[in-house]
Formats: structure tokens, C-alpha cells, sequence
């Protein structure tokens, strides 16, 4: 089928030459003999095929009974077997890897085979903002209250700008899990702290990035590859065209000639990532559905299902504006189907659907913050404890959730040489990675230890000035550390402790991702450290990575991770590398700040990590802090065995 398709697209691309002879005339005969034609192909994001649900499945003690069996043997055999061990995980890494199936970001291609995202909508109606293709005709997809389905319908022309720009959208479905997800054996907190205590500063030019084995790299679908095809197709036929030694008005003519061909027998679906812009905290709600044609053929929008609570308009660009009944909590959906006027004929996807919908997640004070203090408020005074909220309630611009949650933190002091610490427990004692009591909250909704904290936050005013929001010189910056901490808290944190001390069988999500250079795993499918991978503990020039598909995708490579030597306890393994992301490139989640304004925006390879470790974020058109970058103070991660994490 595949050598038939590429014959087809031989014969279009032979057709559109005679096309362009026959407009020509003559005098191309002899342009076409003294120019090539050149070839430049434009790159297009990788995306991701399907990789099922981001459910929590425990282990059976059978489970564990065997992997306890077969762990003694892997441990006995893993220092002389360690040849083919490598081998191993470089040639069958998807078999024993969690991380390598992943999901379409943008459509759910017919052609593959894939169900639909509809099908999400048993917890709580909410199915995120995933998108997908449908080729037949628009009805109800049976998720809508009352059996009834609101259908609109407007007009937009595919190459109209809309008039909100969209922003760009990182959902969870990029995060690979699988069954029995993540475990713990003891009693574990997990915590970040700063310290003051800072390598020394660098403004090189960012070193390239490691590129990542295949087993890692983003998966490319079919509807990838066909995308990429036509697109090297067009730029390498348009720029044919611009050889030439004809006049100008010949050139548009070939041109319009090839674009003609182009819509008629490869025409691509729409692609859609709805979006919210406004009304994250307070205020309107509006958005955008993102739709654009390749083709630039006209969008008709038509709502397949209404909000629950609330209903919304979409105007004729793709925008919308929803508004919130009086029972609305704080989360609705609405799916969208975006179906390009013209030809369906794709001659490299015969079943090329007729257009794309979405699911469109709406957010307005989704996640609250319960901050306990426990001084009597001579160290957290009110407008400190102010500014601790304010920072807080930022993150809402970020991150989407599938229905409202509140997050509680206890919130106390500390006095010795780290200016703050965050914590969130892991959810479970078993063996494996599993998310932090925060970040199950968020990503399930589920409140993992009852009445409990579910994170703490301490923080050192005794030793340290502080820059509630503007800052001055010597005084460092609260709202960059909190924006860390509380980062630490949502699971940017490893479990990983220095070389000959990783016994242990308890990691969480972060760990999932940590690889070598070549794509090896230091944990071993039966959740051991591998001691041999001890030296590249603390190895700076070519330590350990964060191996996700998003974060690979946004920085186009392996992800360096904090490996200082000597090991710093609290720091190194929970960062991205100080020795990497220097001067204007350094990030919210680096193990260095300084006194003086810090970065205060996350990036897209942050919030890639962040999609990694199943999250649904979003980068803002205006993050709500500008960012700027001055100096460093080392901030740190550490696994305690202690409920708090001193610093």
C-alpha cells in the first residue's frame, strides 16, 4: 500500500511539473536546463502516538513477591552482566520502558486506529483538551446532559489570524505511565530547599543538547510524516519556481497552479489546540479553538457538545466566550469539531477524515491554596503571608486541572543556611515511581492522605532579606523561590541520593525519566539503582538527564540534570543543570539563584518536564512575571526520612 501511495505522490509531482510547462511555455525549457531545483524542507514539531491512561494501578502483593524473587537475581548479576545489560536497554528499551509510547498532542489520526478522547469522559465529564480527527458526520457524542446537543456553526477562513493569538498547549497525554505506576517502601517526604551557596557564574553559549536515542525520541505518526512530505514537497516546488528565469507574473501563475494541485488531491485535515486566555482567576472567560488548515481552506466550527455548566458562543474566527452558570465550580468542557470547506482527498491519507475536534477545558480558580501557618506571626506576618498567596495563585495561569481541587500546605520557619524548603509525600510505601500526595491531587483529583497537609513549605526569614515583590539590592527574591518550592512540591524532585546510598526501592515520577547520555536507565525495571551508573552521580560535564518526550521535544535533545562534585545533598539530581542553563538561560528550576530579581516565568523545557510528569500546563501569552536573571543561590532537593526537610 505504502510503495502504491508513493507512486501516487511521484505522479502528482510529475503532474504539477507538466503543469508548470504548460503555463510556462518556451522559454522554460531552457531556464528549467540551467537551474536545479533546490530541495529545503521545513521541520515541524514531533509529536506523539497514543499511550492509554494515566491511572494509578497498584501492584498486587503477588507482584511484589515476585519482583522481590527476581530482584535478588537482577541485583547478583547486575555488576558482571553489565555489557548486556546496555545492550539490552538499546535495543529493546520500548519493551521495558514506561516512556516510550506516548501520545498524539495535537489529533488522534483515523488512520490509526486510535479511540476516541471522547471516550475520557467517565471521571467527572471531563476529558482535558485533547483533540482528534473525525471523518463522519457531526452529532453528539453521547457525553452531552439530557441527550441534547447544541450545534452552532460559523464560518472562518483558514488563513485569518484569530484575533486572540494561541497559546501554546503541553497536555498530559505526552506522559507516558503504565500499570502499577510508582511505588514507595517507607515513609518518605520529598523536599526542595535553597541554599545559599552558589558555583561560580558562566555566560558561554549554551553547549548543544545531547541528542536522544530513538527509543526516546517523540514518536512521529503517520499524519507526521504526511505533513512533513508535503511540506518538503511544497518548499522544494516553491523553490524550484523562484529559480527561474521567467517573469514574475509566470511565477505566480506556476504558483497558483501548484497550490491548486496541492488542495485537490493533498489536502490535510485541520489542526486544533483550544485554548483559555482569560478569566484563569477572575473575570471573563474566553478562548480560542487554534484551528489552522495547512491549505488555508476555510473553517466551519460547529459545537458537537455544550458545556455543563455554562454555555458558550464561538464567533466566526475560532474564538469563544463561555459563560459560567451559577452552580459552575471552577471546571467545564465544550467539544468543537473544526471541518475544512473543499476536497477531503488526501492521495498519502486515503482515510483522511473530513475535520478535527476538541475538547476545550475550561479553568476559573480551579486550584486553591489552604496555606496553615504555624508561627504565631512574628516570622510569616500578613503581608508576607500576602505575597506567599499572590505568588501561589500565579501558577493558575500554568497549569489546567480536570475538575477543582484545594491544596493544603503547612507553613512554618527555619534558621539555618537554606533560605526555603517545599515538600509533598509520595502517595504510596510500595516499590516503584509514584507521583507526591500534590501532584496526585492535581492530576486525579484525589485527596491521597486525608485530613493531612498535603505539602509544607518553611522558610527563612532570620538570615535572609527579602524582596516580597520588588527587590533591591542584597535582598533575594520571594516570588521566583516560591514559584521553586512549590514546584519541588508538584513533583520537580528526584529520590535519587548520592553514590552508594541508593538501597532503596522507592522513586517517584521524576525518576521515571532519568537517563545517560546513551539512553540507559540507572533504575532497573525492578526499580534498583544501578550501582554502576554511581559515578555519573557526580560527573558535570556528562552526568544524568531527564529523558521525557515533551522535554526532548522543547530543548531538542537529553535534558541535563544538577550533578555538582562533590554530591551536594538537597540539590543536585532534583535540578536542571547550573553548569548548562547560565546567564539569560537560566530557569525557575536551576539549582543556583542570587540575591537581586530572579527568573519568575517557567520555560518551555520546564513546563515540558512538567507535561512528563502528567500534567496539563499551558504557556501564557503574558506570564503574569517578567523575567530576569542576575546571579545564583543554590537551591535544592533532598529525600528525608523525616516528615520535614530541613534545610
Amino acid at each position: 500500500m505504502r510503495q502504491w501511495l508513493k507512486l501516487g505522490a511521484a505522479s502528482a509531482g510529475l503532474g504539477a511539473a507538466l503543469l508548470g510547462f504548460s503555463l510556462l511555455g518556451p522559454d522554460a525549457a531552457t531556464a528549467a536546463a540551467d537551474s536545479g531545483a533546490e530541495s529545503s524542507v521545513s521541520q515541524s514539531s514531533d509529536s506523539a502516538e497514543a499511550s492509554g491512561d494515566h491511572t494509578e494501578a497498584a501492584q498486587s502483593d503477588a507482584d511484589d513477591a515476585d519482583d522481590a524473587d527476581v530482584d535478588d537475581a537482577d541485583d547478583d548479576a547486575a555488576d558482571v552482566d553489565d555489557a548486556d545489560d546496555d545492550a539490552e536497554e538499546a535495543a529493546g528499551a520500548a519493551a521495558l520502558d514506561d516512556g516510550d509510547t506516548l501520545d498524539d498532542n495535537v489529533t488522534d489520526e483515523s488512520d490509526t486506529g486510535e479511540s476516541d478522547t471522547d471516550e475520557n469522559d467517565g471521571a467527572g465529564e471531563n476529558d482535558g483538551t485533547g483533540t482528534d480527527q473525525d471523518s463522519g458526520t457531526v452529532e453528539d457524542d453521547g457525553t452531552g446532559t439530557g441527550g441534547v446537543t447544541e450545534q452552532v456553526e460559523t464560518l472562518a477562513t483558514g488563513s485569518d489570524t484569530p484575533s486572540a493569538p494561541a497559546e501554546q498547549v503541553l497536555e498530559p497525554s505526552l506522559a507516558s505511565t503504565t500499570d502499577g505506576d510508582d511505588a514507595v517502601e517507607e515513609d518518605v517526604t520529598l523536599a526542595a530547599s535553597t541554599a545559599v551557596e552558589a558555583p561560580a557564574a558562566a555566560d558561554e553559549p549554551a553547549a548543544e543538547p545531547v541528542p536522544a536515542p530513538p527509543w526516546l525520541a517523540p514518536r512521529r505518526t503517520w499524519s507526521d510524516v504526511v505533513a512533513d512530505t508535503i511540506d518538503a514537497w511544497t518548499n522544494s516546488t516553491q523553490a524550484w519556481i523562484d529559480s527561474l528565469s521567467v517573469s514574475e507574473e509566470r511565477k505566480v501563475e506556476l504558483t497558483e497552479s501548484f497550490w491548486n494541485l496541492r488542495r485537490t488531491f493533498f489536502n490535510q485535515a485541520p489542526t486544533v489546540a483550544p485554548v483559555q486566555i482569560s478569566g484563569l482567576v477572575t473575570g471573563p472567560i474566553d478562548g480560542t479553538i487554534g484551528a489552522v488548515d495547512a491549505d488555508g481552506d476555510e473553517i466551519i466550527y460547529r459545537l458537537v457538545r455544550g458545556p455543563r455548566q455554562g454555555t458558550v458562543e464561538i464567533n466566526a474566527d475560532g474564538t469563544y466566550i463561555y459563560t459560567p452558570d451559577a452552580d459552575f465550580d471552577g471546571v467545564d468542557t465544550f467539544r468543537v469539531i473544526a471541518i475544512d470547506r473543499g476536497f477531503h482527498v488526501n492521495l498519502l491519507s486515503l482515510l483522511r477524515p473530513i475535520g478535527t475536534r476538541a475538547t476545550s477545558l475550561i479553568n476559573q480558580s480551579a486550584i486553591t491554596f489552604a496555606f496553615n501557618y504555624l508561627d504565631d506571626g512574628t516570622g510569616w506576618t500578613e503581608e508576607r503571608r500576602q505575597a506567599l498567596e499572590d505568588a501561589a495563585t500565579q501558577l493558575l495561569w500554568y497549569f489546567r486541572v480536570d475538575q477543582p481541587v484545594t491544596l493544603t500546605y503547612d507553613v512554618g520557619l527555619e534558621d539555618d543556611e537554606f533560605l526555603a524548603s517545599a515538600g509533598s509525600d509520595p502517595i504510596s510505601e510500595r516499590a516503584g515511581f509514584w507521583r507526591t500526595v500534590v501532584q496526585n491531587k492535581l492530576q486525579t483529583g484525589v485527596d491521597s492522605n486525608g485530613d493531612k497537609a498535603d505539602g509544607e513549605i518553611f522558610w527563612n526569614f532570620t538570615e535572609f532579606e527579602w524582596g516580597l515583590d520588588e527587590v533591591a539590592d542584597g535582598e533575594y527574591d520571594f516570588v521566583s523561590t516560591v514559584l521553586h518550592e512549590l514546584m519541588h512540591s508538584f513533583g520537580f524532585l528526584s529520590a535519587v541520593d548520592a553514590p552508594g546510598k541508593n538501597n532503596d526501592r522507592d522513586w517517584v515520577t521524576f525518576d521515571r525519566f532519568v537517563v545517560t547520555s546513551a539512553g540507559a536507565r540507572p533504575i532497573s525495571p525492578f526499580y534498583r539503582w544501578r550501582n554502576r551508573f554511581d559515578p555519573l552521580l557526580t560527573d558535570e560535564e556528562d552526568g544524568l538527564y531527564f529523558g521525557g518526550a515533551n522535554a526532548i521535544a522543547a530543548y531538542g535533545g537529553l535534558v541535563p540534570l544538577y550533578t555538582p562534585d562533590p554530591w551536594q545533598p538537597g540539590s543536585a539530581m532534583s535540578h536542571l543543570d547550573d553548569f548548562t542553563f547560565t546567564g539569560a538561560d537560566q530557569k525557575i528550576m536551576n539549582a543556583a539563584t542570587a540575591s537581586g530579581l530572579s527568573v519568575r516565568v517557567l520555560s518551555p523545557v520546564e513546563l515540558a518536564i512538567l507535561t512528563d510528569l502528567g500534567y496539563q500546563v499551558v504557556m501564557p501569552n503574558s506570564p503574569p512575571y517578567a523575567a530576569a536573571a542576575f546571579g545564583f543561590v543554590l537551591l535544592g532537593g533532598r529525600r528525608r526520612k523525616s516528615k520535614a526537610a530541613p534545610r
